[in-house]
């Protein structure tokens, strides 16, 4: 049985996620969360309405950023780049020093990016933040999947 203490921390835990910008964006200047048009953000912004949390971006340009940022378009991508590259953007990009930041001011950090996205975060994590493990090696889109698993189950089970 769960104690009445735990269920009601879990209820006023103050949540956020980690997600990949994507290739697919609007043109111009507006807020990250109404530039970026690829799958996860359908999917992800239909399950923050349902369970409240907050969304945060790695940009490949703008570092990690809060999904309410005015940014502008651009082109930039860490796809394609080597592992030492990505790493010395992250370094660049404060990937680092942002999400320690932002770790403090939440309970739980759910990290669901890509392949080449994880390659920028080779330093030791906040332990209030958990990297979601990719559903299937062979998918690119498999952190799409898993994202959206994760984020339910996570929030229709919080208390397992």
């Amino acid at each position: 049985m769960v104690e009445i203490s735990r269920v009601r921390e879990e209820v006023f835990m103050k949540i956020a996620i980690l997600i990949p910008c994507c290739k697919l964006k609007n043109i111009g200047t507006m807020k990250a969360k109404d530039l970026y048009k690829g799958r996860i953000y359908k999917w992800v912004y239909k399950l923050q309405d349902k369970f409240k949390f907050d969304v945060f971006i790695f940009s490949s340009k703008y570092g990690i950023i809060s999904d309410d940022k005015i940014i502008t378009t651009y082109e930039t991508t860490l796809n394609g780049k080597g592992k030492k590259e990505i790493y010395k953007i992250g370094k660049e990009l404060e990937i680092e020093k942002t999400l320690i930041k932002i770790a403090r001011r939440y309970d739980k950090i759910l990290i669901s990016l890509s392949k080449n996205y994880l390659k920028a975060i080779e330093f030791k994590i906040p332990d209030n933040c958990y990297i979601l493990p990719r559903i299937s090696a062979h998918n690119r889109h498999g952190y799409i999947l898993n994202t959206i698993v994760a984020l339910y189950d996570y929030f229709k089970y919080p208390f397992a």
